[in-house]
């Protein structure tokens, strides 16, 4: 079962995206046609600048669910286009350009959908014209920037009907065929979406979830004297913007409550205790709309495959939405379920294979980070990114920590292991050929260095004191 997206009044030169792939708008284009079943994004933005930008997270069910699905009356008689199949039930979503709002609202008049729907599975030509109107659902564009999408609907109406075999977007040039989504959305559901978006209402059916670019969590919301945070959404957006419903991971607290002494310091050193408290705090119980607000908790599974899947999930959610609308609250949230991923140690014997997928989405995301312009961080020496190398620096040292410690564990859980440690070493390869990083610690601190005129002099390194604890960052005893 596939869908189709009817976007109706759209305004020309509209910054437009679906999933991986965006371009702008022209009149001819009103809609996208085959998309698959599972989670999908579509935002827009008046312009293709940093403007506020509004998505639509969609979620396609493998089975048709209700009336919005387009059933054929008489499957023997198929239209001409092949890209809109009469014998394939196909679900319909209409949205409309909103100019006050400038963004796209949902349509969820029956009526409007069931006359959409005959229309669309009309033989005559205003059947046609429709469906021409319509590109198929990819994630490349195969033509260079000066193409418009309108002359995939003009070059259908001269002859060549439904043959829209490449997408053709104004502003953009040829890229490689993309293949990435399913794999960057594999752990994001229906009830993780309805817990990040926190709508006010239980969604249609199909479902769908809105969110924004200004969209903010509660720890992320600036602390502006004299103002609460209802003030400022009233104020800023209207009164219609919500907080992100993100996991509750705290990193100032990451020891059990009533904890002392030595308890505290190992679990801030190693944050294992804390990860378990939020995959044991969001997992197994779907989201009850009539009981939301007491614990909000999410599916997941038991089983060790499935162990930590709303974590997983809500990086996947977080990292696209960083990548999609620019929302900074959500980059916030990746890097914090990063460090409380990677500073776990002890927790990598009992869950390796929760660790492997998280290293393996880890490395999927990186490689997409240049998706946006000038890249998600800085990589270069001194940049923002030099927070992603220290974490990595410190899971390999607790990586080569633990494993010595795989004489408690035998059989399944030590391939496991092992397979870990080469998706670490794949990582290691990575992100040394493209970023120019090393994770090791095989570094020369101190040695000898001949001048020009041959005087032999020693010289130390201070680049790596804290980390070596030398230097200002030598510890001190103190005698009481």
């Amino acid at each position: 079962m596939t869908a189709t997206l009817l976007l109706l009044s759209l305004p020309k030169q509209l910054f437009v995206g679906i999933d991986l792939l965006t371009f702008t708008s022209s009149p001819r284009f009103h809609g996208i046609t085959g998309i698959p079943p599972g989670c999908h994004f579509l935002y827009t933005s008046p312009t293709t600048s940093l403007s506020i930008r509004h998505g639509t997270w969609l979620h396609i069910p493998s089975h048709p669910t209700n009336q919005s699905a387009l059933v054929p009356k008489d499957t023997a008689k198929a239209p001409d286009s092949p890209d809109y199949s009469r014998s394939a039930e196909q679900v319909l979503h209409i949205f409309k350009w909103s100019n006050d709002r400038e963004e796209l609202v949902h349509v969820t008049d029956d009526a409007d959908t069931l006359e959409w729907r005959d229309r669309l599975l009309g033989e005559n030509d205003a059947g046609r014209r429709a469906r021409e109107m319509l590109l198929p659902y990819r994630q490349t564009i195969t033509q260079s920037s000066t193409t418009s999408i309108s002359s995939i609907a003009t070059k259908n109406g001269q002859g060549n009907s439904g043959n829209t075999s490449d997408i053709h977007a104004a502003n953009c040039t040829a890229v490689e065929e993309s293949t990435d989504w399913p794999q960057l959305t594999a752990h994001v559901s229906h009830t993780l979406l309805a817990h990040f978006t926190r709508p006010s209402a239980p969604p249609p059916d199909p479902p769908i979830y809105t969110l924004t670019t200004t969209a903010c969590a509660p720890q992320d919301r600036d602390d502006i004297p004299g103002l609460s945070a209802e003030d400022m959404r009233d104020g800023l957006f209207g009164g219609e913007e919500c907080d992100l419903g993100c996991l509750a991971i705290n990193l100032k607290r990451t020891w059990r409550q009533g904890a002392v002494g030595r308890e505290r310091t190992e679990g801030a050193r190693d944050r294992s205790w804390a990860l378990k408290d939020v995959v044991d705090r969001n997992t197994l119980n779907p989201v009850d709309w009539d009981k939301r607000g007491e614990k909000g908790k999410m599916e997941g599974g038991g089983r060790d495959e499935e162990w930590g899947s709303v974590v997983l999930g809500e990086m996947e959610l977080c990292f696209l939405m960083t990548l999609t609308l620019s929302n900074y609250s959500c980059l916030c949230e990746w890097k914090r379920i990063l460090e409380l991923v990677l500073t776990s140690r002890s927790l990598i014997i009992q869950r390796p294979q929760f660790f492997k997928s998280f290293l393996e989405l880890l490395v999927l995301q990186l490689r997409h980070c240049n998706d946006v312009e000038g890249g998600l961080f800085d990589v270069h020496a001194g940049g923002d990114g030099n927070f992603l190398l220290e974490l990595l620096k410190t899971f390999e040292r607790g990586l080569e920590e633990v494993v010595p410690e795989r004489d408690r564990v035998e059989g399944a859980a030590e391939e496991k292991i092992e397979e870990l440690k080469d998706v670490m070493e794949e990582v290691e390869e990575w992100v040394k050929k493209e970023w120019g990083w090393e994770l090791g610690d095989d570094w020369l601190r101190r040695g000898m260095v001949e001048l020009e005129d041959g005087e032999r002099v020693e010289v130390e390194t201070a680049d790596m004191e804290e980390e070596d604890e030398r230097g200002e960052y030598a510890p001190v005893v103190v005698e009481l």
